[in-house]
């Protein structure tokens, strides 16, 4: 059996946690919101989670829970973050402490083609480690593509903010054992690796809408891991 065959483990539980909460300042237009394929990248991203998971957060920063509630219907826990830090890591923070233990996917509002089954792919990466984070050739890890130990998670979380790091991969670099997952493995799920474009600005949304083929889409392709202290 490969990788990409690979069942989601039995007798363990995978949350979904969606980061909701940013300015959107490149987009100039709340991202969650934005249309495609007739429904809202929040409610598409939410349905893809629900495939492989009963518990999906979503966490909305300071926004108004009504308009999320609208697009998400029943079935999603909505939450404001607890930390206002300008930064992923905060919402990352309040999935963590709200889910407690388990696995946590985290996924970002802007990655409208994201796909369940990837998601659990890299779930079944991480069952025995601390997160399973993709990895590419060129050394950059995809943060907000990945399966956190949530437990574990939070406990790195709290301790980069309290070192004023604030950084996805600040908080990746104090977690005990991570399993970097080539993203050549998501491939079998995901030819293109659509799960891994982000839409940020105009220019990507049009693209998307107007077909471009998913291999010209932005990748989100986060910094690389910091050296070691």
């Amino acid at each position: 059996m490969t990788s990409a065959d690979r069942p989601l483990p039995r007798g363990r539980a995978l949350s979904v946690a969606v980061l909701a909460g940013g300015r959107s300042s490149r987009m100039q237009s709340d991202k969650a919101f934005l249309p495609y394929g007739g429904i809202s990248f929040i409610a598409r991203i939410a349905a893809e989670a629900s495939k492989v998971s009963d518990r999906v957060l979503v966490v909305i920063g300071d926004k108004e829970k009504g308009r999320f509630e609208a697009h998400l219907g029943t079935g999603v826990t909505i939450l404001r973050d607890s930390y206002h830090l300008e930064a992923p890591i905060g919402g990352m923070l309040t999935a963590f402490e709200k889910l407690g233990d388990g696995f946590a996917a985290v996924v970002g509002c802007d990655s409208p083609l994201i796909r369940g089954e990837v998601l659990g792919l890299i779930f079944s990466c991480a069952v025995g480690h601390s997160a399973a984070v993709p990895l590419w050739d060129s050394g950059k890890v995809e943060p907000l593509c990945a399966v956190y130990e949530a437990s574990e998670a939070r406990e790195a979380s709290v301790k980069a903010v309290a070192k004023g790091k604030l950084k996805c991969r600040d908080m990746i670099a104090l977690l005990r054992d991570v399993n970097y997952v080539p993203v050549s493995r998501l491939r079998g799920l995901d030819p293109t690796l659509g799960s891994l474009a982000n839409i940020n600005t105009p220019a990507d949304l049009e693209a998307l809408q107007s077909g471009l083929p998913t291999r010209m889409l932005p990748l989100r392709a986060a910094a690389a891991l910091p050296p070691d202290d």
